[in-house]
């Protein structure tokens, strides 16, 4: 696959659109390596094309307590999947900003919006 040690998950990303698989719109929060560019391809390429956010160079293990968080919160508000684990109906995408924005302040000490 990468021919030695898996890079570490360092990106975290919101897509949304029309998933080919299930015909639905929806929206899907992840996490991946490096850019994020190849994982967000790979999503457009299944009709999830609209990049709604992308956060890069997280330090080691962020990313991945984010993406915990906010598909913990996505469960506490009772959306359920429409494909796997990660992937929501669009309708959740408002959810999945305000999670994002909830985790950013209290995990990483970022003004609530519109506060510097």
């Amino acid at each position: 696959m990468y021919g030695g040690t898996v890079p570490p998950h360092d990106v975290y990303y919101i897509v949304s659109g029309l998933d080919t698989t299930t015909g639905k719109e929806t929206v899907k929060p992840g996490i991946s390596s490096g850019s994020g560019y190849n994982r967000l391809l790979q999503h457009a390429e299944d009709g999830l094309i609209v990049q709604h956010l992308r956060i890069p160079g997280l330090p080691v293990g962020m990313a991945r307590a984010l993406e915990t968080s906010v598909l913990d919160g996505l469960d506490r508000e009772g959306w359920l999947s429409t494909r796997g684990v990660e992937y929501f109906p669009v309708a959740a995408l408002q959810d999945v900003m305000d999670l994002v924005g909830g985790w950013s302040q209290t995990s990483l000490g970022f003004p609530p919006s519109g506060r510097r």
